[in-house]
């Protein structure tokens, strides 16, 4: 069960975020623990127009988020009052990696919390509530701006103490720390992860007749989809940025209808089949028939398309297809 001990309804959160699903996610979570206001940017430009609105009290920023600006550069100009905002906003920054040297970029650019994926609502709710009722105090110094990097304020015996201007006061908590025992939620189903996944040029993604566990959404990169006519590859269209592929699938449960290659060195988010179908299972039945029968008739035609460009292939080789 995960400890819920505070109120999260009153706090504004900014989650910025160049994937959708990923965004998505993100704010799922939030609401699960209670948050009413979410407010979602997919990149720099449009994260700060809502920062200078002043509507958020916590911005969620993923590290490599689509825009002129990553969510580094975002915390950046945020501490460095180019954002509109308060300077002193918390951040919390979402990243793939835990590589020591990103951790301490952000560290150094002046992040709350840093949380690695995949992203669960426990790990999440923790860095929220650290970063609302434990407040750091703030630093502004002409190398540092963000807040204060000393986990323990005490003074070292018979040493001089090293700072030269006093600490600076603890700022008040967004939400007051409840005394006594935590409440805990009643618990939860495990909530799916999405995840990254990297491919290289001419790598297979998934092969046709295959179960389908994952759909993808390409991040960069390009991929082919093609179906087997005759025992050769026949093309039936590719996917770019920002594409969906590999989700019919996980809708109607019938092995994939094509394979799915890399056209080039390509990054795809990762889709699990019960996080999709979880939201398909929040829909009206009807809609959810009327969905079942155009994937029907899609794959259909996917079939019908494989064979006539099969055909024609052989005819112009001056062959017969089988």
């Amino acid at each position: 069960m995960s400890v819920a001990d505070i109120d999260l309804s009153r706090l504004r959160v900014l989650v910025a975020d160049g994937g959708a699903y990923s965004r998505a996610l993100t704010r799922s979570s939030l609401m699960a623990l209670g948050v009413k206001t979410v407010a979602e940017a997919d990149g720099g430009p449009q994260a700060e127009t809502l920062l200078r609105a002043g509507d958020a009290d916590l911005l969620i920023a993923d590290i490599d988020f689509s825009g002129p600006h990553g969510g580094l550069e975002l915390l950046s100009a945020i501490r460095g009052s180019g954002a509109g905002c308060r300077i002193d906003l918390p951040v919390i920054i979402i990243a793939q990696t835990d590589d020591a040297a990103v951790v301490t970029e952000a560290r150094r650019r002046g992040v709350n919390e840093f949380l690695i994926t995949p992203l669960t609502a426990e790990s999440l709710f923790r860095r929220i509530r650290a970063v609302v009722t434990a407040p750091r105090p703030f630093v502004q110094s002409p190398v540092y701006v963000g807040p204060c990097r000393r986990s323990v304020e005490r003074r070292i015996p018979e040493s001089a103490e090293r700072r030269i201007n006093p600490p600076p006061p603890r700022p008040d908590p967004l939400i007051e720390a409840p005394t006594g025992t935590p409440r805990r939620l009643a618990a939860q189903a495990p909530q799916p992860h999405s995840s990254r996944k990297r491919f290289r040029a001419g790598a297979t993604i998934f092969q046709e007749g295959e179960a389908g566990l994952e759909a993808y959404i390409v991040e960069s990169g390009s991929v082919l989809i093609q179906k087997t006519v005759g025992g050769q590859p026949v093309l039936l269209g590719s996917v770019g940025v920002a594409g969906v592929f590999g989700e019919m699938a996980l809708i109607d449960n019938e092995p994939r209808m094509a394979s799915a290659v890399a056209a080039e060195d390509t990054v795809c988010l990762v889709m699990p089949k019960a996080a999709l179908r979880g939201d398909i299972r929040k829909s009206p039945d009807l809609v959810v028939l009327v969905l079942e029968t155009l994937l029907k008739n899609i794959r259909g035609m996917g079939h019908e398309l494989a064979e006539a460009r099969a055909g024609l292939a052989a005819m112009r080789q001056g062959k017969t297809l089988r």
